[in-house]
Parts: structure tokens; C-alpha cells; sequence
């Protein structure tokens, strides 16, 4: 089987592979935070509807946390 790399969505909000299972995790990582956080930024390998994901990023409304990639609250939006 050809293993292909995949970017599902982005550190910017937009959705570039739609996986209805990821876009649940992001939206459970904001809501189990209570806003505080949210993980994106989704990419990687999907094979038999499983998902390895790497390099996620994370917005926090602590700012110093998670480093560059990190846009606060305004990633959180």
C-alpha cells in the first residue's frame, strides 16, 4: 500500500483534508480545556481510518507556552 503524508488542517483554522474524527479532537481539546487551548495544525499518515499524527501545534491564551507556533487567543478563535 502507498503510504502518503497528509496535511488535515491547519494552525490557521482552515480545514485542508476533511476527517470528521480530527476535527471532533480539535474541537474536544478546546472544549475539555475549557478554551484554554486547542490543538491543530493536524498532519500525517491515515491508513484503515486510523490516524499517526505529528508535529501538531497548540494555541494557549498563555502565550509563552507551546513556543512560535502558538497565536494566543486569536488562534483560538
Amino acid at each position: 500500500f502507498k503510504i502518503e503524508y497528509k496535511r488535515f488542517n491547519t494552525n490557521t483554522g482552515v480545514i485542508t483534508e476533511l476527517r470528521p474524527t480530527l476535527e471532533a479532537f480539535v474541537h474536544f481539546t478546546y472544549e475539555y480545556t475549557k478554551g484554554y487551548l486547542v490543538v491543530c495544525d493536524l498532519q500525517g499518515i491515515e491508513h484503515n481510518d486510523e490516524f499517526l499524527l505529528t508535529d501538531p501545534s497548540i494555541h494557549c491564551i498563555n502565550p509563552l507556552r507551546f513556543g512560535r507556533t502558538n497565536f494566543g487567543k486569536e488562534g483560538i478563535k
